[in-house]
């Protein structure tokens, strides 16, 4: 919860200093929920059994890239947006998949922090 509060406090300040410094520039910030993207690994520590291959949802590595392909979709309706917000996601690997997956590599890095969820959703 703290964490949370700090990480609003600090987008919050981010873009009050991008609006200054891009004043004269048309920018947007991109926030979505993936809903339970996982990858396709069993993590010990991570209650992530229902989202591999041999699970009741059969996630695999297919559906997994047909879902990274749909969220980089949904991004490229968007006009390069300054910042990129993105939850329910399993793992930084995850986040690197969905910024590594389409045209975002060139323009995005990645920031992420591991949550105490017992899923492993951050």
């Amino acid at each position: 919860m703290k964490l949370t509060k700090i990480t609003s406090y600090l987008l919050l300040a981010f873009i009050g200093c991008s609006t200054i410094a891009c004043s004269q520039t048309k920018r947007s910030i991109a926030f979505y929920n993936v809903e339970n993207l996982f990858d396709t690994n069993d993590d010990p520590n991570k209650d992530d059994q229902e989202f591999l291959p041999e699970a009741e949802r059969e996630w695999n590595v297919g559906r997994y890239n047909e879902k990274l392909k749909h969220i980089n979709e949904v991004f490229a309706l968007f006009d390069s947006p300054l910042l990129i917000g993105v939850c329910e996601i399993e793992n930084e690997q995850v986040v690197r998949d969905i910024v590594t997956f389409g045209a975002m590599k060139a323009n995005y890095g990645v920031v992420h922090y591991e949550s105490l969820d017992e899923r492993g959703i951050d």
